[in-house]
Formats: structure tokens, sequence, C-alpha cells
């Protein structure tokens, strides 16, 4: 589903008010809008300019999103479905709709005013995907009003409801300043629950106590009804040192040394995540692959050489060795370096140190404890996944970068004489945009040239995804072999490049364009997996220290750990 109810109030005159929350996630170019549109004035009766505008911004897109109040009826029933559809308003004034039937959420209002709520999900353009198909409709949570209520009032940075919370901590959300509620909660019964009576701590031996944790903020509500005060924790009382009583002087006695016990040290090593990688290339059905890759525990990359650059060939222009040098580089870097910005200085450093000729988009990621930090230049990519109940969700995508249509930031070298007194300025390292994810034990990182999302829908990638996954599902404590991901992605994408016919995403970008590109698109492809795992799991049973780097060379199209980096 798209969207989630959130609470109901007091029924008046036959009508409740709902907050709905809708979530798409959708490429859109600059100056258009997206809006949902349904029957009734406030979805504007299928109108798209006046049905209800969704917002996004820097850090949220693609992701457009939007929380409103809706009135019920529920005088003949408390049993509603509501149709709804997205729709892009484009720049050029024409309106693009979501193919397929229209979608459908389900509201179920109980007597006690509890509203049957779904899990927050990001639905994708033009794919009406049911959360549910994977999941029986028993294990939907009744969320509470004052459970709701909290949850509403917390957003991630990016202004967006969080869909990596677990539906069993959100009375424990802290509140944000951009929480808006959009409907008037009833005060009473937002009321808190009384905090439980705490014991007094007897006058023994007090263990340390853990460190507290944060404090969190709690939600404002209009007047809520003060809860008894929790009693304070009674400490331990001094116990009252005796007078000493004057005794006969005796011979000194020789004084014995304390008896120490040796304490064993703890172990507080912070928990470190890597990576389980493998990665899989296509070449196109003509010319050179000019795709270039490499992977480690600890960090990874794609390159995709600009094909065009073969017209400067007599130049000593060769952009599939460029792309292969800047990736051999900036592996190098992050296996030599360390430090939270390794992903941007390794591209820097690739571009400054290499000798090649040529044109290529880049993108580095190097994790470092529970952070991978980005760096993407162009419109190659990443995904980050993780595990839900209903299948694989999709946390957050790379934003491509493009001077327009077709046209690619990308790192470029080639000989003065190509560009002397013509006034050209390219890109750099520093032109890339930056990203920094939170990743779980579990998660999915793809990272992939547009060969993949030139051809493939994201929600076509969360399908095989999904499809890949299920088949290993109940073999307790084997993890999908990421080549083996990498390798269907891969081969879906080549597949779908030659029918001529697909309504691909680079059909629909010539089409915004005004341009005729029917079908998929032939280009070389690259797709990297890795899934995110404990440090200290996978290094087990290993003793040296170095570090296996896999290079997606000239010549290698597919690899686990295949290649050692000198």
């Amino acid at each position: 589903m798209a969207a989630f109810t959130s609470v109901a109030n007091h029924p008046s005159n036959g009508f409740v008010n709902a907050t709905v929350t809708f979530r798409v996630r959708v490429e859109t170019n600059f100056g258009d809008d997206v809006y949902v549109v349904g029957p009734g004035d406030l979805l504007g009766e299928w109108t798209p300019k006046q049905g209800v505008l969704l917002r996004t911004h820097e850090e949220a897109y693609p992701v457009w999103f939007t929380t409103i109040s809706m009135p019920l009826d529920i005088r003949k029933s408390r049993d509603i479905e509501m149709e709804y559809k997205f729709v892009i308003q484009r720049a050029g004034g024409w309106a693009e709709w979501e193919e397929g039937a229209n979608r459908v959420l389900p509201l179920k209002l109980h007597s006690d005013m509890t509203m049957e709520s779904l899990p927050p999900h990001v639905a994708c353009f033009g794919e009406a995907r049911d959360p549910f198909m994977t999941q029986l409709p028993a294990l939907a949570p009744v969320l509470s009003m004052s459970t709701m209520a909290t949850y509403l009032a917390s957003e991630d940075g990016d202004g967006m409801m969080s869909p990596c919370s677990s539906l069993a901590t959100l009375p424990q959300l802290a509140e944000s300043p951009k929480a808006e509620l959009t409907n008037e909660p009833t005060p009473e019964l937002l009321e808190p629950r009384p905090t439980p009576e705490l014991q007094e701590v007897p006058d023994a031996k007090v263990p340390v106590a853990p460190p507290a944790p944060p404090v969190v903020a709690p939600v404002k509500v209009p007047s809520p009804k003060k809860g008894p005060s929790p009693r304070r924790v009674a400490t331990p009382r001094k116990v009252a040192t005796p007078r000493r009583v004057a005794t006969p002087k005796r011979a000194a006695s020789p004084v014995k040394a304390p008896v120490v016990t040796p304490v064993e040290p703890v172990n507080l090593k912070v928990e470190s995540f890597c990576f389980e990688a493998g990665a899989h290339r296509l070449s196109k059905p003509s010319g050179r692959c000019e795709d270039a890759f490499f992977f480690s525990s600890k960090a990874a990359g794609v390159a995709d050489g600009v094909g065009q650059m073969e017209q400067f060939s007599e130049y000593g222009v060769d952009a599939a060795k460029y792309a292969d040098e800047l990736m051999q580089l900036s592996a190098k870097f992050v296996h030599e370096s360390s430090g939270t910005r390794r992903a941007l200085m390794a591209m820097m450093a690739a571009e400054q140190n290499a000798t090649t000729f040529g044109a290529s988009t880049a993108l580095v990621m190097a994790i470092d404890g529970k952070i991978v930090q980005v760096a993407n230049l162009g419109d190659s990519g990443f995904m980050h996944l993780r595990p839900r109940a209903w299948g694989m969700e999709i946390l957050q995508t790379s934003r491509e970068q493009t001077h327009g249509w077709n046209c690619p930031y990308q790192l470029t070298r080639v000989p003065e004489a190509l560009f002397k007194d013509s006034g050209i300025s390219f890109d750099s390292a520093s032109d890339c945009e930056k990203y920094e994810l939170k990743v779980e034990q579990g998660d999915l990182l793809l990272l992939f040239t547009d060969g993949l999302t030139d051809n493939l829908h994201w929600h076509e990638v969360l399908r095989k995804v999904d499809e890949v996954v299920e088949r290993y599902e109940g073999q307790k404590g084997r993890i999908v072999p990421p080549e083996e991901l990498a390798q269907v992605l891969a081969k879906t994408a080549e597949e779908r490049s030659h029918d001529t016919k697909a309504n691909t995403p680079f059909a629909q970008s010539a089409r915004r364009n005004r341009l005729h590109f029917p079908g998929g698109k032939e280009d070389d492809i690259t797709v990297v997996a890795a899934w995110i795992t404990n440090e200290a799991d996978a290094q087990e049973g290993h003793t040296d220290e170095t570090m296996d780097v896999t290079m997606g060379t000239l010549e290698k199209a597919s690899a686990r750990k295949t290649c050692v980096l000198s």
C-alpha cells in the first residue's frame, strides 16, 4: 500500500476524521508536481490539479509524500475502501497517470475508535504493490490513538515518516520540530498511562546500573490529564562509621599485603559491519565493455566509461581503460586509508592520480562501523534495501546527476589539444553527491551502472530481489549468494534491453523530453550486490590482515573474491 491510516477522533454527525499519509517513489523533472487524486472534493474528483499536492525535498527525493485529514462517513459502515491514484503533472502542462487499476486503501474503524492500520510503505509510481501479499491479514497491527499520535509526531531528517521504525517501538519515538498533526486529537483519549511504582533499593550491595537510555521527549497534546508522578528511587543510606575505641598499645606486627583478586577486562568492542559482496557484468551486443567495478569487505564501486569518447581514440582516449583505472585507484586508496570520508577522498584521489585519457561516471562507497559513506557522480547509482515481513523494502536510492537528457556528470581526462582555448570546464569529484546510510545487519546494497536502471523500473528490481530471496527461505543460517542476486538482475535487464516494445525507464525519459526511443536500451550492465553482515562473524577463521579486493577488469565479467589487491 502507498498510504496508511493513523488516528480517528470521536464521531460527529456520523463522520470521523482519519489522518492518512501518502508516499510514492517517482522520478520527476524540474517543475513537475505529483498529486494524489480520487473521488470526493478532498481528492479533487479525479482532477489532477484539484487533488492533494505531494511534496519532496533534496534529501527525500525521489520520494514524494503528504499527510491529510480525511472525513469518513461511518453512518452506514465502518469498513470503507478508498480508491485513489498518483498523477504527475508535468511542467509542460500535461498529466501522466499511473497505468492499471485504481489503488485501494481499506479503512476499518473499531468500536473503541482505533483504526486498523497498515505498516508504512513507499509505493512505486505505476506499481500497485501490496505489502500483505506475503503476510497474513491477521498480522495487520491495530494501533491505538496515543500510539499513532506519537508516531505521527516523529519524523526523520527528511521530513518523512520513517520506514525503518519498528512498530513495537513507536511510542518511544522522539518528537521532531517538523511534526504536525493535521487533526485535533481528543485529549482524554491521549491520557498518559500511570507510571508503575518503582521499588526501593535495599541496603545491600548496590549493583552498578547500566547507562540510562536517552531521554525521549513526550508528544505534546492539548491539555492531557496529568498522570501520577513517579516516586524517586530510594538510594541506600550511608552506614554510620563507628567511633574508634581506645585500646591498649601493642607491639608492632608486620603488616600483611592485601590480597588483590584479578578482574577480567570487560570487552567494550563496538559492533561493526562489513560487506558480503558479489558482482556480475554483461557487455552490450556490439563494441567493448566500458564498465568497471570493485568490491571488498569494506568498500565497493562501479564506473561506466562514456562510449562517445571513442571518437577521440586517435588522441589516445580510451573510456574503458579510464573507468578501469578509476576503480583500481579508488580500491587502492580505500584499502590504504581510514576515516569517515574515504568514499569521497577515494574518488578524488583516483581523479588526481589517473594517467589514462577518457571519461566515466563513478560511484564509491565505504563502510565504517554501522555507517556507509557514498560518493556518486553521474547516472550510476545505488539502492538500499531492508527485509520486511512482506519482502524487501527500498529505503533509499541515489539521484542521477545530469546536464541534460542522457548526458550525465562524468570525470574527464583528455589531452590538452582537445579542449585548449575551447572554454570547456569538466565535472570533477567535488561535484559528486554524498550520502550517509545507516545500515543494519541483513540490509542489502545494490550498486549498478545505468544499464540496469535504464531497462528496469524500481519495482521490477524489487520483485526480482524478492524472488531470489524467497528461494532461500527456511534455509537457516544461509545467506542468499550476492553474486546470484547480481547475475539475476543483470540478465533480467539484458533481456529487457532487447525488447523493442517495452515501456522502459529510458523510453519514458525520452518521451518526457519529446524524443522517440521506444523499448529497451542496449548497454553494458554491471551490478554489485552487498549484504550487510557482522564483521566479527565474517572474520571467523581468517587470521591474515590483508583485504581481498575483487576487481572488475576488462576481461573479468563476474567475480567474487577472485583477485587480491597488492
